[in-house]
């Protein structure tokens, strides 16, 4: 360097000092960069530690929890009324309650009149809202009492208690 200018020789050494500068900030830069991915790696972890701790307490909740489903039978006046009323609408279609007064069977003598009697059958859902009807008994052609068709439909509301 003795030979130079002394623009060359503060060129040079601006180029030396420039050259320390790199040599110790890229180290210093690498470790920042792998200072800052741990610790971004780390939040991401416990989020996902924190997050699966959380589903699990919320399955473990939900497991300690149970549903019962309590049907309730629908009353003898209430299969009075249903009867009461299901019969005006369908004349020919011959509605009563059973012995027990715990059911309505629901029958037609003459095999023609059984597109009525499906009718009525297929529409007791719609009754009354909230409430459900299940065919017990179900008789088509020649049934014990000389009916063409026979049912016997029984009446429940269904209530579904959390605890």
């Amino acid at each position: 360097m003795r030979n130079l200018s002394p623009n060359l020789k503060s060129l040079s050494a601006s180029i030396a000092a420039s050259a320390k500068f790199v040599s110790v900030a890229t180290p210093t830069v690498v470790a920042a960069a792998l200072l800052t991915s741990w610790f971004a790696f780390s939040q991401v972890e416990q989020v996902l530690v924190l997050s699966t701790k959380s589903a699990a307490a919320k399955a473990d909740y939900a497991m300690t929890r149970s549903a019962t489903i309590n049907k309730v039978p629908l009353t003898a006046v209430g299969y009075e009324d249903a009867r009461r009323i299901v019969s005006q609408g369908n004349p020919s279609v011959v509605v009563n309650l059973n012995k027990d007064k715990n059911a309505l069977t629901v029958s037609v003598t003459d095999a023609a009149l059984m597109p009525e009697w499906l009718y009525l059958i297929s529409t007791m859902q719609a009754y009354q809202p909230g409430l459900m009807w299940n065919a017990e008994k179900i008789c088509l052609k020649k049934c014990e009492g000389g009916e063409a068709a026979y049912a016997e439909l029984k009446a429940f509301t269904q209530q579904v208690a959390i605890q």
